[in-house]
């Protein structure tokens, strides 16, 4: 117990440091016994508007995992719970609320009148809406492990987070904890599968985003709560293929690159197109460096280089420079080492990109050939099929059928 509290107190402290996020404790009846909170009672009646507490108390909810509260208000909270010696619900330690994204006064006040607040109480909050910080999702959901942590002892990670929705109809069947397990499965099976670098990934990812007990984390809108989840899973693919050898910096460069796409996508299929692209791009990334255990730091880290700027041209120069190596020795040690000349495997990891764009079906083969760099969509042609032996637009209809079959498979 003293520990717990010393633990939390420190918590609380260290992330006062970075951001204003209040703290509250609840006792086994719903008391509020600590709040570092100075308008208190204003943001409790919030949290009890946004059925916190209906949430927190359903009895199909696991009381060993923290819980992410999305709010019709647009908030999220992290609850997590503290048991007696006798295993007995003692508190429950919230922290919150917190947007993770700039929200209108007008989306705010909507959202109030639907919760029929009375006017006094609109004012007041309207006035205090500036107090809540905007924090990025990840960082909330590592507070929430580092508050479970706290409390257990126990070091989980974001699959282990619970999800749910102020004022839905939680399941109580057992379906609901089979779904759950499920997608928590799949999910370290895939992440396994990138951190091998296993190629046969697509066997079973076809169904990952979107499936299993996962509530809205979209505030009502299906598109943002899609962007959200494949957020996250861009978030643990990244530390799979870390894990996998991937450098850190590419891999982190890439996850901002794939989560700022995700963000520009205006449509389910956008967002599962790049979702596909990222999955794979680490997969092969991992399964290229398992196949280079006899490859020289030099080369390597030219190799890395190539892949994080393969949608411009890079020269042997550059390279040399980057390297510090002169462009003679680098272009034997190619050679040497990977059976190619330098200008040879940056058109490789081209054609490479080239197919996973082909296959998201959503540029034309002009439109991909300039984002790789090249001008000549006659020359990515030529060069596209000397390494997988067909068209860019052969490639694109074969891997439509194939995927066609795929989803026929499926329904069956």
């Amino acid at each position: 117990m003293e520990n717990v509290e010393r633990n939390l107190h420190l918590f609380r402290e260290l992330i006062s440091c970075a951001h204003e996020l209040y703290f509250w404790t609840y006792d086994a009846r719903g008391n509020c016994v600590y709040s570092n909170n100075p308008n208190e009672q204003l943001f409790k009646q919030i949290f009890v508007l946004d059925k916190g507490h209906e949430i927190v108390q359903t009895e199909n909810l696991r009381k060993d995992r923290p819980v992410i509260l999305t709010s019709v208000l647009g908030f999220l909270w992290i609850t997590d719970f503290e048991p007696d010696a006798s295993g007995e619900l003692l508190y429950t330690h919230v922290i919150g609320p917190a947007f993770i994204e700039d929200v209108s006064s007008r989306t705010i006040e909507g959202a109030l009148n639907k919760l029929c607040f009375s006017l006094a109480l609109k004012k007041d909050f309207l006035q205090l809406i500036q107090q809540i910080p905007v924090i990025s999702m990840m960082r909330f959901f590592e507070y929430g492990l580092m508050l479970h942590y706290c409390i257990h002892g126990q070091k989980l990670t974001i699959s282990d987070l619970q999800y749910f929705q102020a004022g839905e109809q939680q399941r109580t069947d057992h379906a609901s904890h089979a779904d759950a397990h499920g997608t928590w499965a799949m999910e370290q099976k895939l992440l396994r599968l990138i951190e091998e670098g296993n190629l046969n990934y697509k066997e079973q990812a076809g169904h990952m985003v979107g499936t299993g007990m996962i509530g809205n984390l979209g505030n009502g809108d299906s598109i943002r709560h899609i962007k959200n989840i494949t957020i996250v899973y861009t978030a643990l693919c990244t530390r799979a293929a870390i894990r996998g050898g991937v450098d850190s910096e590419i891999a982190y460069t890439l996850s901002d690159q794939y989560i700022n796409a995700i963000e520009t996508c205006a449509s389910l299929s956008e967002i599962a197109e790049v979702n596909a692209a990222m999955q794979e791009d680490f997969v092969r990334r991992v399964h290229q460096i398992k196949k280079q255990d006899g490859i020289s730091p030099q080369v390597r880290k030219c190799c890395d280089y190539i892949q994080l700027h393969v949608e411009r041209r890079v020269s042997l120069t550059e390279l040399a420079e980057f390297s510090g190596y002169s462009g003679t020795y680098l272009s034997r040690k190619f050679k040497q080492e990977l059976g190619m000349t330098v200008g040879e495997y940056i058109m490789l990891q081209k054609i490479e990109r080239a197919k996973i764009l082909l296959r998201a079906g959503k540029q034309s083969i002009q439109e991909i050939a300039e984002q790789l760099g090249i001008q000549s969509q006659s020359y990515f042609g030529q060069q596209f099929k000397k390494v997988t032996g067909m068209t860019p637009g052969e490639y694109r209809l074969k891997s439509d059928v194939e995927a066609a079959a795929s989803m026929r498979e499926d329904f069956i």
